[in-house]
């Protein structure tokens, strides 16, 4: 459940569709941006449609795409996987996504089994301030790791084990 003012709005997590590909990959060339080691202007495409990955799409009660959630990178043997979240402009800078966020711990720890998930980007990214809110443990900084928009900036690495197990 999401607050939004007075109103709460109901967020569900479904199997990404094929209407969705396009706003996924938005998203996430979007975000590839504020990646510490992925080249700007990657084609994210290949990363949706990676074996060892969940793409899932966020909908609120009225079935309106809010966002869209994944994890990719997931090593089964280690039962680890990282953290994707892009929102909807629309439903940006209202708490969305730390809500998305949540929404995929869940699901990543109690339907996938993962044991562990990393976020790593940035500092000052979308990520970074979702990762603190969400109480992933900043586990190292790789200092002067990435120019941008003239000034040097850090890489944070962030994990959250799954609290069944931790």
């Amino acid at each position: 459940m999401f607050s939004l003012g007075e109103a709460r709005v109901q967020i569900t997590l479904i199997p990404i569709r094929p209407e969705d590909i396009q706003l996924a990959s938005d998203l996430l060339f979007e975000a590839s941006e504020w990646a510490p080691r992925t080249p700007v202007n990657m084609d994210p495409v290949p990363i949706l449609f990676a074996q060892n990955s969940v793409w899932l799409t966020a909908v609120n009660e009225d079935k309106e795409v809010v966002g869209i959630v994944g994890v990719h990178g997931i090593s089964f043997p280690d039962r680890s996987g990282e953290l994707a979240c892009g929102v909807v402009p629309k439903w940006r800078t209202k708490g969305m996504a730390k809500t998305l966020a949540d929404l995929l711990h869940d699901y990543c720890f109690n339907t996938l089994n993962l044991h562990r998930l990393t976020s790593t980007c940035l500092q000052d990214s979308p990520m970074a301030k979702v990762a603190f809110a969400c109480n992933l443990v900043l586990e190292g900084r790789g200092c002067h790791s990435r120019f941008k928009n003239g000034e040097w900036l850090d890489t944070l690495y962030f994990a959250l084990l799954n609290p069944k197990e931790a």
